[in-house]
């Protein structure tokens, strides 16, 4: 189960993995789930990184506001998770399910519940094979990282304050 010093721990393993490859500054990029991570490293370590991008990321559910204008959908889901932990655990092994055996088919529903910039990238070229493979590279074992992302993402505080973030996103 996560904390919420777990966003914190993903930046000290990010970098570790991170540091024998490039030694130097680099680039991190989160999509969906890892929005988090990223921006988790965006607080921690801006003087490692050049740049973060975040796509269709997630935001922390116990931000003012961060319901406006969600799909009504989206927005159960995201309570669920931090109300009924073990219910939207259960929950999100299905959609795990689900996707693992049609990623495409996912990823064009999912542009019906995205944002209007987030659906203009996922009709860039080659953006919908990208994330198709993704996906299934993903879910290839099992869905327990996608209920692990459920779970850090809205089902508690990230642990840190998206005030802290002072670079570009």
């Amino acid at each position: 189960m996560f904390t919420d010093a777990d966003s914190i721990r993903f930046c000290g393993t990010f970098l570790a993995a991170a540091r024998p490859r490039s030694p130097n500054r680099f680039s991190i990029v989160g999509v969906s789930g890892g929005g988090p991570g990223a921006l988790a490293c965006a607080s921690e370590m801006p003087d490692r990184l050049e740049r973060v991008g975040v796509f269709a990321g997630a935001a922390p559910t116990d931000a003012p506001g961060v319901f406006a204008g969600m799909s009504g959908l989206n927005r159960f889901f995201m309570k669920l998770a931090r109300s009924a932990p073990w219910l939207s655990t259960l929950n999100t092994r299905f959609v795990a399910s689900v996707v693992r055996r049609n990623p495409g088919r996912y990823i064009d529903l999912m542009q019906r519940k995205v944002h209007a910039v987030d659906r203009a990238v996922l009709r860039a070229p080659g953006m919908r094979d990208m994330l198709v493979a993704d996906f299934a590279e993903a879910l290839r074992g099992g869905g327990q990282g996608m209920v692990d992302d459920m779970a850090a993402n809205h089902g508690r505080p990230w642990g840190f304050a998206l005030d802290r973030i002072k670079m570009p996103v």
